[in-house]
């Protein structure tokens, strides 16, 4: 049978500091208190306060910090952390070590420095650290965009890896799939620049398995903007690509702009495919004349 007097002696000898603790901290209160001309009865006594506090601390069980964000315009998520939170989101962990799962919309987030709080905002499109700092996060249609206000995170983005963001540095994470991809092209599609956008296309092209109707678009996106950015023969080739799917969007628009590139380069016989199916159609308008040329003996 167990001696439980010896197992609760060893319980409670296990919580104390250990001699070299306490002769650590001992030594540190005495310097710091001869340092400042205090009389040397003060040193060993707030040493043992020390050392007690310490063990308190550790020995506390974490403050618990769950529950859903957005719900009140700003929340106090333990006692050096506060967020005002504009959407939908939720946040678990403790009050030393929390995750906020970001959904929807702009939060705002002032992390106390230097209290040992470490803290990061997940989204589908990225993750920032922190452990002191004050920064913004806003997800919507773009993708998530992190704004630094003061204090440094670390942001890592699905597409595109880590980076390191100081005050007023921001950077977006791009979204992650097909169907965000193309939402976030068509929004920046008038104030990017051609070749911009086309690394856009190519990226969101390259995700994994894009439905056929968006996977379409995405082709028609590219042979629109190749044109934008004045290589007329890689237009050509990507409108026909993208004729060439079981899905097609936009299709006599393609075969326009491709008949169009094709008998401006004086390719007859690239063109033809094209021609007549706008003269299937009964849609051949401007096209009719160059294609005339074509045809005269």
């Amino acid at each position: 049978m167990p001696d439980y007097d010896e197992l609760i002696a060893e319980a409670r000898d296990s919580l104390r500091p250990s001699p070299e603790s306490l002769a650590r901290v001992e030594a540190e209160v005495r310097r710091r208190e001869a340092a400042r001309a205090r009389p040397a009865w003060v040193g060993p006594a707030a040493g043992l306060c020390l050392a007690a506090a310490a063990v308190f601390f550790f020995l506390r069980p974490p403050v618990v910090v769950t529950g859903e964000l957005g719900a009140a315009p700003s929340a106090a998520l333990g006692q050096n952390v506060v967020v005002a939170a504009a959407g939908e989101g939720s946040v678990e962990g403790t009050e030393e070590a929390m995750v906020l799962s970001w959904r929807r919309g702009l939060l705002s987030v002032e992390v106390e420095p230097n209290q040992g709080v470490s803290l990061d905002v997940a989204t589908e499109e990225g993750r920032v650290h922190v452990v002191g700092t004050g920064f913004d996060v806003d997800r919507g249609p773009l993708g998530t965009t992190v704004t630094v206000r003061h204090g440094r995170v670390r942001v890592d983005c699905v597409r595109g890896g880590e980076s390191f963001l100081g005050a007023g540095e921001s950077r977006v994470c791009l979204p992650t799939t097909p169907a965000g991809a193309l939402r976030r092209i068509l929004a920046v599609q008038g104030s990017a620049s051609p070749d911009a956008l086309l690394g856009e296309v190519d990226a969101a092209l390259a995700l994994p398995a894009p439905p056929g109707a968006i996977a379409a678009e995405l082709l028609a996106l590219r042979a629109e903007t190749l044109v934008a950015a004045g290589r007329p023969a890689e237009a050509a080739s990507a409108a026909e690509t993208a004729l060439s799917q079981e899905t097609v969007t936009r299709a006599e628009e393609l075969h326009r702009l491709a008949a169009e590139l094709r008998l401006a380069a004086g390719e007859c016989d690239a063109a033809r495919p094209h021609v007549e199916a706008l003269r299937a159609l009964d849609r051949l308008g401007s096209v009719a004349e160059a294609w005339a040329r074509c045809e005269a003996p």
